[in-house]
């Protein structure tokens, strides 16, 4: 589910689409499903329940660098602007 790269397949390579083959991408719809094929598969546990319920809440392994999960890059965005605006001041009082 996390190293195959084969042609079609829906698994986490693909969906991050990290694969080295020519189709190496499926969308976050057919992650999902395919997931679920296999989560459904084992046995019953809250690991289980949990990786069901964030699939159906569409919350499951998001991906970093989508406008959905715009967050984590709105932070670090403001940590960028927070250094570019002291840098001069500690640069001018040092003069």
């Amino acid at each position: 589910m996390f190293k195959a790269d084969e042609k079609g397949l829906h698994n986490y390579v693909h969906y991050i689409k990290q694969g080295r083959k020519e189709e190496t991408s499926c969308n976050r719809e057919d992650f999902y499903k395919y997931t679920k094929k296999i989560v459904e598969g084992l046995p019953d546990s809250k690991d289980k329940e949990y990786i069901l319920s964030e699939i159906e809440l569409q919350t499951l392994l998001p991906l970093q660098r989508i406008k959905d999960n715009g967050v984590i890059p709105y932070q670090l965005h403001l940590e960028e602007l927070k250094t570019i605006f002291l840098r001069p001041v500690e640069l001018n009082s040092h003069s």
